[in-house]
């Protein structure tokens, strides 16, 4: 028996060690040369080689090192870098992420090296990026990772075609909430037959903002400081949302079939006279091509605003194990620093992988060898080149939003679910019960209440005691 456990142990190592070869890093020095090894995730490219050797070459003249940057399919990355940290291997960098090798919790586990040291000798790439991004790969108090820094902010908007607007006189600047357009859906109920007035999904309606979180029929108000939580469902807001839309289903502006159009998508027909957009930079572009015409999207909520921890999208890690933590950092300043190193991981060698149609536009060779989607995995999407078809100055745009947005005072917390998963599974399914109520096809009042009585007998109080008890303790510390 003993032998048959020694035997299964060794043939598990082997496994192991078969699984990690298949990632293809390898972590070596040779002839007293430095070379770090980083894992990110992608589709690994024909001719990545060749970008490779350019690449290093580069490296070698402005850092005196080189990289060996090993790409793992998008679909196990996870699972792989779950094998590569739990073994211990040595290794440099890694993409992390709040959707892929997730960043809380190997941060919290001690796979990540603590940044706060050696960003204290850049601050001039520290202070290149908003402080609330560095706020979100802060664990204890100790930044654990660089952000890629990205659009992080949205809006709520109303999207109406331009070619409506203007026949039916629309004064989009007088637009602040949804209620303002009732003329004009009664404009499109009238003389548009081809269109419905109104799709109600999605749109929130409130004039203030509820902060997410991470637990379902619960949220707190981000104008109160203090972090109390609320029973979403049971405020006075959420049931004039119900009378709101039960209202328009009434007067003939959302479609007859809503609960069982719910899951309908509008993809390049416009159906509706009004649908909802959640809007950043770059909205209006991708609108019109999809629909063909230009989209008018008018902002119900007029700040943008952060999604909650929206620099953890993507990040870029040190290892704890790593043997030169102060070079990966340089590495990945200098790729969020120089843009013509960051396009070239990104789109490889000009007139072999890509081809420029003007300064900062470029059009991607067809089979070129190198054709790579994960730009986003190695620095500041805003170094990119613009691909054939991009809105021109959507960078800019989208830096402006995310440097003007409002900063919710929660940004930065994470639920920790584990006292509360099974009450946060049975408040899921009550949602999705429920769902409906928000389309305006039922009357909602006895509804709403038989919702509610539903949503308690599920455990919303205790899940409502627990979140309160973690914001409490979040908000001490982040005062301290």
């Amino acid at each position: 028996m003993k032998f048959g456990k020694r035997l299964l142990a060794t043939v598990l190592a082997v496994v192991l060690m078969l699984s990690l070869a298949g990632c293809g890093g390898e972590k070596k020095e040779e002839a007293g040369e430095t070379k770090l090894l980083w894992y990110v995730l992608g589709n690994k490219q024909r001719d990545m080689e060749t970008v490779m050797t350019e690449f290093n070459k580069r490296v070698k003249e402005k850092l005196g090192f080189t990289v060996d940057i090993q790409v793992i399919d998008t679909g196990v990355y996870a699972e792989k870098m779950n094998m590569i940290i739990s073994s211990g291997e040595e290794f440099d960098l890694c993409f992390t992420s709040s959707w892929s090798n997730d960043f809380l919790k190997n941060a919290k586990n001690g796979a990540f090296y603590a940044l706060d040291d050696l960003l204290a000798e850049e601050q001039d790439f520290y202070n290149s990026i908003p402080e609330y991004t560095w706020n979100s790969a802060r664990i204890n108090g100790k930044v654990m990772a660089v952000p890629n820094y990205q659009s992080y902010t949205y809006y709520e908007a109303a999207a109406i075609p331009k070619r409506l607007a203007e026949k039916y006189n629309v004064d989009v600047e007088a637009v602040e909430e949804l209620q303002d357009l009732e003329p004009y859906f009664e404009q499109i109920k009238k003389n548009e037959p081809n269109l419905y007035p109104l799709n109600p999904i999605g749109f929130n309606l409130q004039t203030w903002i509820y902060f997410g979180t991470g637990a379902p029929a619960v949220g707190v108000i981000d104008a109160d400081a203090d972090g109390k939580v609320y029973s979403i469902y049971e405020t006075d807001e959420y049931e004039q949302k119900l009378a709101l839309v039960r209202d328009y289903y009434k007067k003939g502006y959302i479609r007859p079939d809503v609960v069982s159009a719910a899951g309908e998508e509008q993809t390049n027909t416009i159906k509706y006279g009004c649908w909802r957009v959640q809007a950043g930079a770059g909205t209006a572009a991708n609108l019109k091509d999809q629909y063909g015409e230009e989209i008018i999207e008018i902002p119900l909520l007029k700040e943008p605003v952060l999604s909650n921890n929206g620099a953890r999208a993507t990040m870029t890690a040190v290892s704890r194990t790593s043997k030169h933590p102060k070079e990966a950092l340089q590495l990945v300043k200098l790729l969020n620093e120089d843009k013509d190193l960051y396009n070239l991981i990104y789109f490889g060698i000009e007139g072999k992988h890509y081809e420029k149609i003007d300064d900062e536009t470029v059009r991607i060779i067809p089979d070129g060898g190198y054709a790579t989607t994960n730009g986003f995995a190695f620095g500041s999407q805003f170094n990119s080149y613009y691909i054939e078809g991009q809105e021109k100055g959507l960078w800019q745009q989208a830096d402006e939003l995310n440097r003007r947005a409002k900063v919710m005072f929660l940004d930065g917390f994470e639920l920790n679910t584990d006292n509360i998963k099974t009450e946060i599974a049975n408040l899921s399914a009550v949602e999705k019960e429920f769902d409906y109520l928000v389309y305006g096809a039922e009357d909602y009042e006895k509804l709403h209440k038989e919702f509610v009585e539903k949503l308690k007998s599920a455990g919303l109080e205790k899940v409502m005691a627990e979140v309160q008890k973690q914001i409490d303790e979040f908000i001490a510390n982040k005062n301290k």
